[in-house]
């Protein structure tokens, strides 16, 4: 059967059954469809068709703002259906739809045309090195099968840099953030099946291998021995001032390499977790020491950082990526021969930045796809939002 009664502006998605209807969500597509792979920024309903095919919008607003609204997740008792939302301020408050990517809150619903309920806000404090409080929850990775019970369920976002399952408890409102234990840091859930939790665990010098743990002791361990990449280690640089953690860089390196690249990532509100990547050992076996960076405005450290880089773009995002080289070369001495750049997307956009700003400190730039001309790329790309929110404008 074709329901025809969804309205034309709203590209439906997400849809499971529930209570003889079906729920979805829909993102608008009037007056023009947006990139939306990389983007939660996009207003977005949650909707309900009845068993006669009459279409409901169940969540569309909040204070008068518009919603963005990531995956959706329901009950094995089918009580339940649980889904991460974040305000789009069309109100003026801050600038509309906001950075491309954001912490998002934990909402559940109990009946269809029921009141959405609040799990856990998006505002929290910032993260400290202190993994036995959620900083907010930032791309969630939720698993086909995520449920420990019905009322508990695991999910993967990361803290600090740190990838890390988390556990919501939709009755008690509260999370639990895994990473506490050192077992469970690294580890991206994939299932949760007769009382076990399969994962799969990496850092920056191990390659990803499966892990298993039961839900009752809840600590990972390998299915089959890991091996390390042969001289190859890793270790966290923070290189802004000592109370805040906002600024964390992963360092990957060998004792006998005497050359740097410095490697921000894109985004710009993504960030590089601590997890292994292939042309990390591509670069470190050419001779190269790795320095990942997470300015502020990444993900996985606290709210308010990704929206101060909004309107400074080019300028505290650039001046960390020179914080996080100044601090690396403390340890790790070097002359501007051996010092190059490595970027893409916004990665781009910095390494430019930095030949240009800091052009005594580089030997070289490789930019891929960067952002060049933001103003000129307004009227070519399918996220001309992106253009004007990150240079600041309402």
């Amino acid at each position: 059967k074709i329901i025809e009664s969804i309205p034309e502006e709203y590209a439906p998605g997400m849809v499971k059954f529930w209570n003889d209807g079906i729920i979805g969500v829909a993102r608008r597509t009037i007056p023009r469809k947006l990139g939306a792979v990389y983007c939660s920024n996009r207003p977005c309903i949650l909707f309900f068709i009845d068993k006669d095919g009459e279409f409901h919008k169940i969540r569309e607003f909040e204070e008068g703002n518009e919603l963005g609204i990531e995956a959706l997740a329901l009950s094995p008792n089918k009580k339940s259906l649980v889904w991460f939302e974040r305000t789009l301020f069309k109100d003026g408050k801050k600038i509309y739809p906001g950075p491309h990517m954001a912490a998002t809150r934990v909402m559940k619903l109990e009946s269809p045309l029921g009141d959405a309920i609040e799990v856990f806000s998006e505002n929290q404090p910032s993260f400290s090195g202190d993994y036995s409080h959620c900083c907010g929850i930032f791309g969630p990775i939720i698993c086909t099968n995520p449920w420990l019970d019905d009322s508990r369920l695991l999910i993967t976002c990361i803290q600090g840099q740190i990838l890390s399952p988390v556990i919501i408890d939709i009755e008690n409102k509260s999370l639990e953030v895994l990473a506490k234990d050192e077992s469970n840091r690294g580890v991206t859930v994939l299932d949760v099946n007769h009382g076990y939790i399969i994962g799969s665990r990496s850092d920056p010098s191990t390659p990803h291998h499966l892990v298993v743990t039961r839900i009752d002791t809840l600590k990972f361990e390998s299915v089959f021995p890991s091996t390390s990449i042969a001289d190859m280690k890793w270790k966290s640089l923070s290189f802004l001032d000592a109370e805040s953690l906002t600024g964390l860089a992963v360092l990957v390196y060998s004792e006998k390499n005497s050359k740097v690249l410095v490697l921000p990532h894109g985004g710009p509100h993504s960030s590089y977790p601590s997890v292994f990547r292939r042309e990390l050992v591509f670069f470190n076996k050419l001779g190269f020491n790795i320095l990942l960076v997470n300015y502020r405005g990444s993900l996985g450290f606290e709210e308010k950082s990704v929206w101060d880089l909004l309107g400074n773009v080019g300028d505290t995002d650039v001046k960390d990526c020179d914080a996080a080289l100044e601090v690396y070369l403390k340890e790790f001495p070097a002359s501007k021969e051996n010092v190059f750049l490595f970027g893409g997307s916004h990665g781009g956009f910095l390494v430019l930045h930095l030949a240009g700003q800091y052009p005594d400190k580089y030997k070289g730039v490789v930019a891929l796809n960067p952002v060049t001309n933001i103003a000129g790329m307004a009227g070519v790309t399918d996220i001309p939002d992106w253009c004007s929110n990150e240079a600041g404008l309402r």
